[in-house]
């Protein structure tokens, strides 16, 4: 399942490439990584040299997290694991809101 989704997003990429909002060249977008220095951001600091600001536009974290929650909720015996499966994807989605 992972190889697949992994799969689709690829051909997705192929034939919807997209760029992230932060590259907009808008006055009513505030580009919060710039504004605010976000560490670790590859987006900042001597790594937007060295980083491709295009790849994974938009991210697979979100398919992939959700691939290792719902796994996780139909293999857990734990009421709580099942419920921490379930949470995962939601706060990757978060994360990378």
């Amino acid at each position: 399942v992972l190889f697949a989704t992994t799969a689709v997003a690829l051909v997705g990429y192929y034939l919807y490439p997209l760029a992230p909002p932060r590259l907009m060249e808008s006055k009513d977008f505030v580009d919060t990584v710039l504004v605010h220095h976000t560490w670790g951001s590859m987006a900042s600091g001597d790594l937007k040299h060295m980083s491709n600001q295009y790849a994974a536009m938009p991210s697979m974290h979100i398919g992939w997290s959700t691939w290792c929650g719902l796994t996780i909720f139909f293999l857990a015996k734990a009421p709580w694991a099942r419920v921490l499966g379930l949470l995962y994807p939601a706060v990757t989605l978060v994360v990378i809101v």
